[in-house]
């Protein structure tokens, strides 16, 4: 019983831990999986979503699908998506065609990890057209709920 007082009381502390919004990291760099490289301010002037995952990571496995449908839906209402892993492209590329994913995504993308204070997998960040941050979300999302996020950008 007191175990679970404590929890309630201190996860909530634990998950909000650097999630408040904050001017975004323009210049740390991550690769396409076609080897060009790609920095958040290359993507400023409309919003962005921006996916922190790993091929290992079960709640980042199970919401792709969802964030692939929400890509294919709204990818010409000018919204940008980007999910960054900081694996190999050999890990990320196997996963990638196992799964048909079409979203764009970028490999050894530490340095965007750490730009953003990615702690926990999977995290998505939902970044508004100037380049300022809404909100950055800690664990796994369904279509509405990356929906919901993306309608406050617009």
């Amino acid at each position: 019983m007191r175990f679970t007082r404590w929890l309630a009381v201190v996860l909530p502390a634990v998950l909000a831990a650097g999630c408040s919004p904050a001017k975004q990291p323009a210049t740390a760099t991550a690769t396409m999986l076609d080897g060009q490289t790609v920095t958040v301010e290359q993507l400023k002037g409309k919003p962005l979503v921006l996916n922190f995952w790993a091929t290992w990571c079960p709640p980042c496995r199970l919401e792709m699908p969802d964030l692939e449908q929400v890509y294919l839906d709204y990818k010409d209402r000018d919204v940008q998506f980007l999910a960054v892993s900081s694996e190999g492209a050999g890990d990320v590329s196997a996963f990638v065609e196992d799964n048909n994913l079409t979203l764009p995504i970028a490999t050894d993308g530490r340095a965007l990890f750490d730009a953003f204070g990615i702690k926990y997998l999977p995290t998505t960040v939902f970044i508004h057209s100037d380049g300022t941050v809404a909100e950055k979300v800690v664990g796994g999302r369904e279509y509405a709920d990356f929906e919901a996020a993306i309608k406050k950008l617009e």
